[in-house]
């Protein structure tokens, strides 16, 4: 009884059996917690996030009455950054179930396995934030609107219908470490849709489905700027040449205004705007190995033992022979050439004498048929026979030029197989017209019928005799239907004459040839001698110690530098949290470069507008796939945001390994000091802004200077005449052809190219073919450093012969595709855009 009871009280203080009496109340809690952390604390989040910036949130941005603050946008970037990892993983897990998102703007290349576009913008950063909120709101005030079950179903199309709405809310908490829910997804998307739509019927407005919207006349003027070809005559008037004639004093109002106008804007070499704002430009360092040292110092260590016997393998295995040379030896190509000849002689009597036809009368007259059966072959054959001698004729004549001969005696050979290839084909045709006629049904038709009543009967050649005299009886059962007996066996040995005179005359055609030996052929191979390829075996010998001690080289200075870096994160760890510790060492690069055969180089500052002059500029990160190449090795210094990508710029002493695999070198290299970009003050950059109005006013003068030149031209001087003897330099004759504008498909174009001037721009191109052939004009190159006089002297192809081509559609198309004017199209409207918008932009140095 006691046991019992004990039992009974064991089972009730169970964790089973206390779950099993609580399980209501139990999950009315979970209920409430899940709902609490999927529902509530997101929309509470998102709620808190928007309101955050009431205080002191800095305010980055204004449109319509809504102020951005820079945590909103930071959040929303943050989130947009979750949303496409996230969007990219469901991809790939819809494709791997065996199903493709069926969504807008989704692309997938099926044979690199690679997802090409998500359908939303998949380069997140705080600009395009702001653009996406502003596009967002007025599509919504234009009329648009997404709800949720909108994006419920836009999400069940991205999965395909594979992974149902409860799996997508597991996998996003999961992907973003429990910080995004449905809200965060759908307000994401939501906003990225609208702004997308908002984008899309305004472009759709401005440029249509096919491109720009253009007039005819337009596509006109586009499609001459791509196919019509210039040549020109030109001088150029160098605008530094006038800035002496120049104020060296402008007024300050004057100075002030150029001042303004500029200090935000970068210096650019190839505009004529002055720019005084200040580029971040950072110093560096680097050791660079050379695979040609390397190179040349393990050859140096080759022994001549070692690359003979290199030579010999080699040798033994085939290598270094010689291309068996032609004409090499005059006298050997003359007889070689005179054997070809006579063989080719033989082999045109041989086929000559295969071709022959022997023409039979209907009306049986045996008498008068038998002449031209015995005389008609034997005609033939001694007509081709003479052909072939006199065409075979110049080899037996001292050559001159062997290689020659042989070559045409090669085409004559090859033209009369051709041909007997022909008749063996006709020889095909008749012995089947004859097998046909042999054919009880069709006994009454003996051969082929021709309008003069003769048949043509063609014998065939000596590889064919088998053949016939399989085919022999059933000749003869034709030849007795079609014919008496007595005169089908009458004919019969005449054919037989025949065929026996024809065969003696080849052989003594064979004779009439004296035969020529010829000459023995020396079957040893040339090859190289040790001497011609010595240097080659060594550098094939020393090429893979040369690149195993490079690349040693360079992996040993990069583990330093990076021992450094990280060491160096630590030290400024420990500094903020308040421990002290000593500095890391700095590596000695000196000393490495030294042990490992590199070379220090130190260079800076340098913009990213300078780093070009420098040959580091050549190179590129060093890819781990396949040996691909990754940014350049400007891009990763100096950073790169085109508003849909970004890369973050290298910090202080992070060392990066690139590779210019055309010059054969490798770089380890880090920043030691860098400086943030700037607006300087006039004082800072005085000077340059009163170089800058010179220039300005010396490129007027040098406008006003070219425009009389013209007007001297147009008078009836020379283009030649007018240029003085100290500037003929600057004077071309005859360069072309070249076009306005070069075509890169339907991508756009470029403007085109004159190698032998001065960065060539719409002005220039513009002077020269808006000018008729003969005529003059003046315009500025690009940067508007030199002011050009043009004489088109030829332009190609006709008027006729382009509007041909433009009735062409897919002409018409490019024309419309490559319009020079699309980037300031497009300018003007965003410009508008954000006009109508009321869009603000607050920068932190204007509050």
């Amino acid at each position: 009884m006691s046991n019992s009871n004990s039992n009974s009280n064991n089972n009730s203080s169970s964790p089973f059996e206390l779950f099993r009496r609580n399980l209501k109340p139990f999950m009315i809690f979970a209920t409430l917690l899940a709902l609490v952390s999927f529902v509530i604390l997101p929309i509470l989040q998102t709620y808190l996030q928007k309101r955050a910036g009431a205080g002191s949130d800095a305010v980055v941005a204004k449109f319509g009455g809504t102020d951005l603050t820079q945590t909103r946008v930071s959040y929303f970037t943050q989130n947009h950054a979750a949303t496409v990892q996230f969007l990219s993983e469901l991809a790939n897990e819809t494709i791997s179930r065996g199903g493709v998102p069926r969504t807008s703007g989704f692309d997938y290349d099926a044979q690199s396995q690679q997802i090409r576009s998500l359908g939303i913008n998949e380069s997140p950063n705080d600009d395009g934030t702001i653009r996406t909120f502003m596009f967002a709101e007025e599509a919504r005030k234009a009329g648009f609107e997404l709800d949720d079950n909108a994006l419920q179903v836009w999400l069940e199309r991205f999965t395909d219908g594979l992974i149902s709405p409860s799996e997508i809310t597991a996998r996003l908490m999961q992907a973003t470490g429990n910080r995004m829910g449905p809200p965060h997804l759908y307000e994401q998307l939501r906003s990225h849709m609208l702004a997308d739509v908002y984008l899309r019927r305004g472009n759709s407005g401005l440029f249509g489905n096919q491109g720009p919207l253009l007039t005819p006349d337009e596509q006109w003027k586009n499609f001459l700027k791509l196919n019509q070809n210039a040549t020109i005559n030109a001088y150029g008037l160098l605008v530094n040449d006038f800035i002496e004639k120049t104020d060296a004093n402008p007024p300050e109002a004057r100075v002030r205004e150029v001042y303004d106008d500029g200090k935000d804007r970068d210096a650019n070499d190839q505009s004529p705007e002055p720019g005084f704002h200040k580029r971040y430009n950072a110093k560096f360092e680097y050791l660079v190995g050379n695979y040609q040292t390397y190179l040349d110092e393990e050859v140096a260590k080759l022994s001549d033992e070692a690359v003979r016997a290199e030579y010999d393998r080699r040798l033994k295995g085939g290598d270094f022979q010689l291309p068996e040379e032609e004409a090499a030896d005059e006298p050997a190509a003359a007889d070689e050439s005179a054997a070809d000849a006579a063989e080719t002689d033989d082999d045109m009597k041989d086929e000559a004498a295969d071709e022959k036809a022997v023409v039979e009368s209907d009306s049986g007259d045996a008498e008068k048929s038998e002449p031209e059966m015995k005389d008609e072959p034997a005609e033939e054959e001694s007509e081709v026979a003479e052909e072939s001698e006199n065409e075979a004729e110049p080899a037996s004549e001292p050559i001159e030029k062997a290689a020659e001969v042989k070559e045409k005696l090669e085409a004559q050979r090859d033209e009369l197989k051709k041909d007997l290839e022909d008749v063996k084909k006709k020889v095909e045709d008749v012995k089947k017209l004859n097998e046909d006629a042999a054919k009880p049904a069709e006994a009454d038709s003996s051969g082929i019928e021709f309008g003069n009543g003769a048949r043509l009967v063609f014998f065939q050649d000596e590889d064919t005799e088998a053949e016939s005299d399989e085919e022999e009886p059933a000749k003869k059962d034709v030849e007795k239907k079609a014919e008496p007996a007595d005169e089908a066996n009458a004919d019969e040995p005449k054919k037989k004459d025949v065929a026996e005179k024809g065969e003696p005359k080849k052989e003594e055609a064979k004779k009439e040839e004296p035969k020529k030996e010829e000459p023995k052929k020396d079957d040893t191979p040339k090859v190289q001698t040790f001497e011609d390829v010595r240097e080659d075996i060594a550098r094939d010998l020393a090429g893979p110690l040369a690149r195993d001690r490079m690349d040693k080289a360079v992996t040993a200075a990069n583990t330093a530098m990076r021992t450094y870096f990280s060491r160096q994160g630590i030290y400024k760890s420990n500094l903020v949290s308040g421990k002290k510790v000593d500095p890391p060492a700095k590596p000695d690069l000196a000393k490495l470069a030294q042990e490992y055969g590199l070379t220090l180089e130190v260079i800076g500052p340098h913009s990213e507008a300078t780093i070009g002059d420098e040959p580091i500029a050549n190179s590129f990160e060093v890819g781990t796939q396949f040996g691909r190449r990754g940014p350049s090795f400007g891009i990763m210094m100096f950073g790169f945001d085109n508003g849909q990508t970004q890369l973050a710029k290298q910090p202080l002493f992070s060392p990066v390994r690139t590779a210019d695999d055309q010059a054969g070198k490798m770089y380890v290299t880090w920043k030691t000091e860098e400086t943030e970009a700037y607006t300087p003050s006039l004082d800072e950059v005085r000077d340059e802004v009163v170089l800058a109005i010179r220039t300005q006013e010396a490129r007027k003068l040098a406008t006003e200077a070219a425009a009389e030149l013209v007007k001297q031209a147009d008078a009836g001087k020379s283009l030649a005449e007018l240029v003085p003897d100290e500037k003929k330099a600057n004077f071309y004759e005859g360069l072309g052809p070249f076009t306005w504008m070069e075509s890169f498909g339907f991508q756009g174009a470029t403007i085109g190219n004159v190698p032998e001037l001065d960065s060539v721009g719409e002005k220039f191109m513009s002077a020269v073919f808006t000018t008729d052939e003969g005529g003059y004009s003046a315009g500025a190159n690009q940067p508007g450093r030199v002011i050009y006089i043009v004489q088109p002297s030829k332009f190609e192809p006709s008027t006729d012969e382009l509007r041909r081509q433009f009735k062409q559609p897919v002409n018409r198309m490019m024309a419309r595709m490559v319009a020079s004017d699309l980037g300031e199209i497009r300018r003007g409207y965003y410009e508008q855009l954000d006009k109508t918008a009321g869009f603000e932009e607050i920068k932190p140095t204007d509050e």
